[in-house]
């Protein structure tokens, strides 16, 4: 009898030993997925940020809210959007996609007091950029840039997640 009771007691001890086995497996194998999934929201959020510019990831701090991402625009377009970085010079700039220059727009970004901003964008020049996309970003920054194509990215560069539109007049 002695025996037997030793018998079921060590089988007892296998099975809870299998038991905690299998948990030690499938508590990490949780983990891992999770930080998979984290770490694929995070890759799609890196591919939004337009070509040739320092990828981080966004703050939200700079967004554009006009014209919505597939958007269909003319010639020019008004922007508009939101910035937390009220003490600092904003832009708004283009990219055409077939053409990849950063392009540092003439009109002046209005700033109202609780962040909304406002402006313009140019797509293309005449008849050329008629049928292609342009990407449209906020950049802030502490220089003062000048309307034309930007070569470099400024060091304090704080740049909103592209919007993508096709012109369409």
């Amino acid at each position: 009898m002695a025996l037997n009771k030793i018998g079921i007691i060590q089988t007892i001890i296998q099975a809870l030993t299998l038991v905690a086995v299998v948990i030690a497996l499938i508590i990490p194998a949780r983990v891992i997925i999770s930080k998979i999934d984290v770490i694929s929201k995070d890759v799609e959020e890196i591919r939004k940020y337009p070509i040739g510019t320092i990828a981080t990831l966004p703050k939200r701090e700079l967004v554009v809210d006009k014209p919505a991402d597939g958007a269909e625009v003319g010639y020019h377009a008004d922007v508009k959007g939101y910035t937390d970085n009220l003490e600092l010079n904003h832009y708004v700039v283009v990219i055409p996609v077939l053409h990849p220059s950063k392009w540092v727009q003439r009109w002046p970004v209005v700033i109202e007091p609780e962040g909304k901003l406002s402006s313009k964008a140019q797509f293309g020049e005449g008849g050329i950029g008629l049928g292609e996309e342009f990407q449209i970003l906020l950049l802030a920054t502490s220089e003062k840039l000048r309307p034309g194509t930007l070569d470099y990215e400024p060091a304090d560069a704080r740049w909103s997640a592209p919007v993508t539109v096709t012109r369409t007049k």
